[in-house]
């Protein structure tokens, strides 16, 4: 996979702008009411065909990604992440860990009627995920390939370093006894205030676990987290780009 897919932030001014396109979409309800959201998507809830049409869309898009000579292209498909914070109408609070459970099955069953030999199933937990909230909504081993952990320094280096090798320690040893790819499926450190965060800080925790990759998130006006020119980490990600267990799309071009 080349690219990658994923929700980015809207320049919406406030929360009172947003609404009458909220309303308009069906969607005001995922902000008012979270904790109710997917109860109603399920089976028998109200929102349950809108769902399985938005599945369908999923459906159609990864479907329409092909090769030139129209061979299928791999996804990684991440689903329900963070699921261990609250800031998502899925996430702790928000529902049960049985509800949640029955939405992954549902989201999976679905798209692998067409797409099971398309889809790298990806599970990821946000960084300070406990071993008990992770198998209370653990999907099973045979429902997932690729075991990933989203982490972001948002506090001191000392507390990050710490809580993401304690988190890597469990995920990697689960990895390997389960036989699942492992990976940071998200990383970075918000507007990059520590120029050489990514060789001195990051790439160690990497060089212990070996994740298969790394994702820095996105780059937005507001804010930004991975390495671009003029943002002070620039000169220190090339420098860590250099080290040899480090592959990018023009080295794994060289693999035979």
């Amino acid at each position: 996979m080349l690219g990658t897919t994923a929700w980015i932030e809207s320049d919406i001014k406030s929360f009172e702008a947003a609404k009458p396109y909220l309303e308009k979409t069906g969607q005001l309800g995922l902000v008012l009411e979270p904790k109710s959201t997917v109860k109603e998507i399920l089976p028998g809830g109200k929102g349950h065909n809108k769902f399985m049409t938005w599945l369908k869309r999923v459906e159609a898009f990864i479907l329409s990604l092909t090769t030139w000579d129209g061979r299928p292209v791999p996804v990684i498909f991440r689903p329900w992440h963070e699921y261990n914070g609250g800031w998502f109408w899925w996430g702790k609070g928000n529902c049960t860990d049985e509800d949640f459970l029955l939405l992954w099955n549902l989201t999976q069953d679905e798209l692998n009627k067409s797409l099971s030999e398309s889809i790298v199933w990806s599970c990821s937990p946000n960084l300070g995920v406990n071993p008990q909230e992770f198998y209370n909504r653990w999907p099973g081993d045979e429902r997932v390939d690729l075991l990933g952990l989203d982490a972001y320094q948002w506090g001191t280096e000392e507390d990050f370093v710490k809580q993401c090798n304690a988190d890597m320690d469990f995920l990697d040893a689960y990895a390997q006894e389960h036989g699942l790819l492992l990976a940071f499926t998200e990383c970075g450190y918000v507007n990059s205030p520590n120029a050489t965060w990514w060789s001195r800080v990051l790439l160690p925790i990497m060089e212990k676990h070996h994740p298969c990759y790394f994702l820095p998130w996105r780059n937005f006006k507001r804010e930004h987290f991975g390495a671009a020119p003029g943002i002070a980490t620039a000169d220190d990600f090339k420098q860590m780009a250099k080290n040899k267990k480090i592959l990018f799309v023009k080295d794994i071009k060289k693999v035979k």
